[in-house]
């Protein structure tokens, strides 16, 4: 018996068809040639045609894998089984979306927390370079004081030898015109 398994687990038209697919294809895979939970939901959609209500629908399923040997506990057990494979779907689901989250959101804050460290290295460097250049300032801003110092003193000192130079120039050449007059 070819199962449709799109059709025999309802309308699947609201539902993630990546999800759908890779969850349909696990009960394909593991499904039995046996009658089993799915060939009993094929049996219950085969009888919509019959306009019977549900619970009837599932009672002539039943009744009807009965007669071809299934017991209850046969058909508890490949539900249980189908619930196993669903089960390992949503682990390797979990699994993966970890990984997901680890590498897009965890390594997305890491990233975000390394380029926060960043600026505020940045930010200090940027605070040590603004109180070297204020140093530097007043550096400049003293050197102007002691260089206009430097040159009044050293004016001055000039002003003194000239002084001094010009006195002994003078009395020099006095001395020396004095001599020759002589």
């Amino acid at each position: 018996m070819n199962i449709d398994l799109k059709h025999i687990f309802g309308d699947l038209a609201d539902l993630e068809p990546k999800f759908t697919s890779t969850i349909l294809k696990a009960f394909k895979e593991n499904s039995s040639d046996q009658l089993d939970y799915l060939k009993f939901k094929q049996a219950i959609l085969s009888l919509e045609s019959l306009n019977l209500d549900e619970t009837t629908r599932i009672q002539s399923a039943f009744t009807t894998m009965q007669a071809m040997g299934v017991k209850k506990q046969d058909l508890v057990k490949s539900i249980k089984q189908y619930e196993g494979i669903l089960s390992r779907e949503q682990s390797e689901f979990i699994a993966a979306l970890n990984k997901q989250i680890k590498l897009k959101i965890d390594g997305e804050q890491e990233r975000l927390a390394k380029y926060e460290k960043e600026i505020e290295n940045i930010a200090r460097k940027i605070e040590e370079l603004k109180a070297k250049s204020k140093q530097y300032q007043e550096a400049i801003d003293n050197s102007d004081i002691k260089i206009k110092e430097a040159r009044t003193k050293i004016q001055a000192t000039n002003d003194q030898f000239v002084k001094t130079y010009d006195y002994f120039k003078g009395i020099i050449a006095s001395d020396l015109e004095a001599i020759k007059n002589q």
